[in-house]
């Protein structure tokens, strides 16, 4: 017996509608004798088979590619494959396109403009300045794509077409969707991506995110329940205290002598109250921090860096009296 207790039955009315479809859509499917009780076996939500169907799904896109009188996506490598082939073209797979390309972003480039729902010509976006990484061309300049920047200002930017918004349909994570298309064009004897990503980057607990979302709530950016969970309404979040302080296109230099002081920055977000000599091109002007973690002025040298990166998370390439800030 499977060690993992039983999930409770969903509270909310809502929750409740879909687990009880989900349910009658097994017993059709039982009933009709595409497959076997052992062979639904799956994930706590409902999904069996390698490509996860869902029960609702199923009924949707299964398709019976052998002609044997069953939708088996299961252990029947035709009906799996031709029945999540379906899937993808009923929600508007476009043969023979990509999903997207690999391009380099300008260093001055605007990055409130990486969002689902400014899509834009190829063409339009060369004008900005964002090129392939591998310096070809665009196949086609009026294909319309959206800028997807997952590592931020410091790693490479993707500009994707209508295959990778229906891949997010069939699951909603931009990590899973990006290592899809990547993984189809690497079998097909493609190269891996050219730009190399930030790997100094340290992942945010989930207290931190939560903190995140509570300080940006504090300021009026984030209008959510903070949940600790960063999706679409987080990052435009992001975006709105980025704009705020005109981070989203500029690399921050800190100008001034090193003082002795923790860490003064954590990733994601402020976390001490500091005062700083910061130069933006060639004004130069005094900020403070918010957060008040630390008692004192941090001064730091002048090679000191901090860059601010798309996604809201800051890195620092700093010296306080020789060690790392």
């Amino acid at each position: 017996m499977c060690c993992n207790p039983p999930r409770p039955w969903p509270a909310s009315a809502a929750a409740r509608t879909i687990s009880a479809t989900s349910f009658f859509r097994r017993l059709e499917i039982l009933h009709r004798g595409d497959l076997r009780p052992e062979q639904m076996r799956g994930s706590w939500a409902g999904a069996f088979g390698p490509t996860q169907f869902m029960p609702t799904a199923f009924k949707r896109f299964a398709v019976d590619a052998d002609g044997d009188g069953r939708r088996d996506v299961v252990d029947d490598p035709a009906d799996l494959i031709a029945s999540t082939a379906n899937n993808l073209k009923k929600d508007g797979w476009q043969t023979g396109q990509s999903w997207g390309y690999e391009v380099a972003v300008p260093q001055d480039f605007n990055y409130m403009l990486a969002d689902r729902a400014k899509a834009m010509t190829m063409a339009q976006w060369e004008k900005l300045g964002v090129k392939r990484a591998n310096g070809q061309p665009f196949p086609q300049g009026a294909d319309k794509a959206y800028l997807l920047a997952p590592a931020g200002a410091q790693g490479p930017g993707f500009l994707m077409l209508q295959n990778f918004r229906v891949i997010m349909k069939y699951n909603p994570a931009e990590a899973y969707a990006l290592a899809i298309g990547h993984f189809a064009d690497r079998l097909r004897g493609g190269p891996p991506f050219v730009q190399a990503w930030p790997r100094q980057e340290r992942e945010l607990s989930r207290a931190e995110r939560l903190e995140l979302q509570q300080l940006l709530a504090q300021r009026g950016f984030y209008q959510g329940t903070p949940d600790g969970q960063l999706g679409g309404q987080t990052r435009e979040a992001l975006r709105g205290f980025q704009a705020s302080i005109g981070a989203p296109r500029r690399r921050i230099r800190l100008v001034g002598r090193a003082g002795t002081a923790p860490r003064a920055l954590k990733q994601g977000f402020f976390r001490v109250k500091v005062t700083l000599n910061i130069t933006i091109g060639p004004a130069a002007l005094t900020a403070a921090a918010p957060g008040g973690y630390l008692g004192q002025a941090a001064r730091l040298r002048p090679e000191s860096v901090i860059t601010f990166s798309a996604d809201m998370t800051f890195s620092a390439d700093c010296t306080l009296d020789r060690a790392a800030c």
